[in-house]
């Protein structure tokens, strides 16, 4: 015999009603011969229990669920018989298919919509599902849409890559390369381009101005490359240079074998060039004790000072004869020599003033500066 296990819930308030005292899930075996063929045909759209993964020796093992879900409501029975197994089939046959023509009754575009990159389906009780949980918990609405949902899909899309092909070919070549990837490796489309024959001219123009700053990135860093190599026997140059006429022989010995720290040779270099400066005096920095308060200053010493420096196109006349001065002595066209004001400002609101000759020369690659005091030596 052709016999199936349905498990159907019983509900408590019935079975009392009824004089019964077992409620909840019962299983009922239900031959499919007694079964009219639309009974038939809805017993086998019938899910199977959550325990239908679960070993054989467990009792639900295979059982059929008849059971009200948030989809399908079905009446209360008072009892688990055949004949309540077949009014609950029949109950779910009429559900299922005043859920599909509610379904059919709405535009297919409404139901149909998009959730970032998934498909959603709109069930027009205020919730939206993924397309394959809508196939899980409406199987007889997918059933009976499927062809109409697939289609609509295929429109969507399709109208989507329409919008996207129209609005490529509506901007401006230029703005293409601001999505074409500038790896000098590999140049790229970066996935949002749609691919589309209408969209292959314009491709291949922005592809040309792409390829264009490639070259012209690649040839920038091979030439700075190249500045960077010569920059650097430019200064290893001139360090042999300055140590073998100006260092001792402990540092020749050191440079010839590769031991001379840079800081000391560098050092050496900066004490060549400025020797004819050898008798200023440098400049010392402004401190919280140069600082002037004024009289109505409540607590000089927890007073903030602030302090900032900068370059003086207009200065006192004793600065500019200290700069004429300082020009003079050092006797090199190539040094730039400027005037440079401090100030040390206090929250009281006073300005303490410090001026300083900067001579900044460069030479061997290298760029050596120092501060003068703006006063002569007493």
């Amino acid at each position: 015999m052709n016999r199936h296990r349905v498990a159907v819930e019983v509900d408590q308030a019935a079975a009392i009603k009824a004089g019964k005292n077992t409620w909840g899930t019962q299983v009922v075996e239900v031959d499919v011969a007694a079964l009219s063929e639309d009974e038939r045909d809805e017993l086998a759209r019938l899910p199977y229990t959550r325990t239908q993964r679960e070993v054989p020796s467990d009792p639900m093992y295979g059982v059929l669920a008849l059971t009200s879900t948030c989809e399908i409501a079905l009446p209360a029975i008072a009892e688990a018989t055949v004949e309540t197994v077949q009014t609950l089939l029949r109950a779910r046959r009429r559900e299922c298919q005043a859920t599909i023509e509610r379904f059919r009754a709405r535009p297919i575009a409404e139901i149909v919509g998009e959730g970032g990159q998934n498909i959603m389906i709109d069930t027009g009780n205020g919730n939206r599902m993924y397309l394959h949980v809508f196939c899980e918990c409406y199987p007889h609405v997918w059933a009976a849409l499927q062809g109409d949902i697939e289609a609509e899909i295929a429109r969507q899309k399709q109208a989507k890559h329409e919008a996207e092909v129209q609005r490529w070919l509506d901007a401006p070549v230029k703005d293409w390369c601001d999505y074409l990837s500038f790896s000098y490796q590999e140049p790229c489309v970066r996935r949002y381009i749609p691919i589309d024959d209408r969209l292959a001219a314009k491709r291949a123009d922005a592809q040309r101005l792409v390829d264009a700053e490639i070259k012209r990135r690649a040839d920038n860093e091979r030439r700075a490359a190249e500045d960077k190599a010569a920059l650097e026997q430019q200064r290893r140059l001139y360090i042999e240079l300055t140590i073998t006429a100006h260092g001792t022989k402990n540092q020749q010995e050191r440079l010839a074998a590769g031991a001379l720290p840079l800081g000391e040779a560098t050092a050496l270099a900066e004490q060549v060039i400025f020797a004819a400066l050898d008798g200023l005096p440098r400049y010392e920095k402004l401190t919280r004790a140069d600082a002037e308060h004024s009289d109505d200053c409540d607590d000089p010493d927890d007073c903030h000072v602030s302090y900032d420096a900068g370059v003086a196109t207009q200065m006192p006349g004793c600065v500019w004869d200290r700069m004429q001065a300082v020009r003079q002595k050092l006797a090199r066209d190539d040094a730039k020599i400027e005037a440079r004001r401090h100030v040390a400002t206090t929250a009281c609101k006073v300005e303490t003033e410090r001026w300083g000759i900067r001579v900044q020369i460069n030479e061997g690659g290298y760029e050596f500066a120092r501060e003068y005091d703006s006063e002569p030596a007493e």
